[in-house]
């Protein structure tokens, strides 16, 4: 349980911070709106 939450509330921060965001979408050569999406899933 503890792993699954450190999990989700590492998620949730990459979404809140832009910079955060921008970064793994231009590491993994794809949209920010889809690495928004797939943190979200």
């Amino acid at each position: 349980e503890w792993a699954v939450n450190i999990q989700r509330d590492s998620y949730a921060s990459y979404i809140g911070h832009y910079p955060m965001l921008a970064y793994f979408a231009i590491a993994e050569n794809e949209s920010i709106g889809r690495e928004r999406y797939n943190f979200m899933q």
